[in-house]
């Protein structure tokens, strides 16, 4: 396609011949034959879905005498305004001399994933599940378990968190009479170490502690009429509970001491009245304060890196500059 330079070589009967050039200018007039296509979308946890081309356009079945791709796609990114709609979408298909458009219908739902650095687990044998609507910003944990002195029997929906953090939730619902709360733990076993704080949503919230790995639940019940907000601090190997009654003016719950590791597991958790009926917990209004375990890394002189959790499985390292100027935990 364009202008070519071509060389024309005329013969005649005799065997003579004679050459002549000119220039030969190519155009392609026939556009592109698009067939779109009209797919669900779930929206991510941060509201928004980034539509891609091979979701809006049939590359199988579009058709054009030359090569085509897609140009321009708009809007390229739906978000929680239009959720539950259906959302047309110009496609533009071009071969680059043609352009030409068709429309997908895009219908607009939401995800349940969880959000980045966020994760969820059965504990102790229960069995459930976990989820967020990026819209409402809310996080649903449902599970069919209880947990028992010695294990927990939970499902948790965790971040992992290194050192001191901050976690704060309102429990709002919860089905069939379970429980639900905000916890730390020292791994996803039933009997790891631990520290909790639950609500039925009546007069109670529940403190329960787990000094020593497959001991003993440390419980103790609180008089909390309406506390639904729930908080824990981490400040080293202090942690400290507190409720409210509306996410201002907190109640001061307990504190104590637990000699555990430096990254814990760090969320949300439900467990059902009895063993074998599920209870599913709404959470709003979820933050998390400190540093997550990924996010730190020692070097050691062979510039071999180490993350956080290898060393705190006993791997032996070198810390450079040595000395250092600042502290390294």
């Amino acid at each position: 396609i364009g202008p070519n330079w071509v060389t024309l070589t005329v013969t005649d009967v005799n065997g003579d011949t004679d050459q002549c050039n000119a220039w030969v200018t190519v155009a392609d007039n026939i556009p592109p034959s698009p067939v779109c296509l009209h797919p669900t979308v779930f929206l991510q946890p941060d509201g928004t879905y980034g539509l891609q081309n091979s979701q809006v356009l049939d590359f199988a079945n579009t058709t054009d005498n030359c090569n085509f791709y897609v140009s321009n796609i708009s809007p390229s990114v739906v978000d929680c305004g239009d959720f539950n709609q259906t959302v047309p979408v110009l496609v533009t298909v071009s071969d680059g001399s043609n352009s030409v458009q068709c429309i997908a219908n895009v219908k607009v739902q939401k995800g349940d994933a969880l959000p980045s650095a966020w994760d969820h687990d059965d504990i102790g044998g229960a069995t459930g599940d976990a989820g967020f609507d990026p819209c409402d910003e809310k996080y649903f944990v449902e599970s069919n378990g209880i947990t028992h002195p010695l294990s927990d029997k939970i499902h948790m929906a965790w971040t992992y968190r290194y050192g001191d953090f901050d976690i704060i939730a309102e429990v709002t619902s919860i089905t069939a009479g379970g429980l639900a709360g905000i916890i730390a733990r020292e791994s996803l076993a039933g009997g790891s170490k631990k520290v909790a704080l639950r609500t039925q949503l009546a007069n109670f919230v529940h403190r329960d502690i787990r000094y020593t790995t497959d001991g003993y639940q440390v419980s103790q019940q609180l008089f909390r009429p309406q506390h639904n907000w729930l908080r824990l601090k981490r400040i080293g190997n202090l942690f400290l509970g507190y409720t409210s009654m509306d996410g201002n003016a907190s109640t001061f719950t307990f504190f104590t001491t637990v000699n555990i590791d430096a990254c814990l597991y760090v969320g949300l958790f439900a467990e059902g009245p009895i063993d074998n009926t599920t209870s599913v917990a709404c959470f709003e209004n979820v933050s998390v304060s400190g540093s997550g375990c990924g996010e730190l890394e020692l070097v050691d002189l062979n510039n071999n890196n180490r993350t956080t959790d290898e060393i705190r499985h006993g791997q032996d390292f070198n810390v450079f500059p040595n000395p250092a100027s600042t502290d390294i935990n």
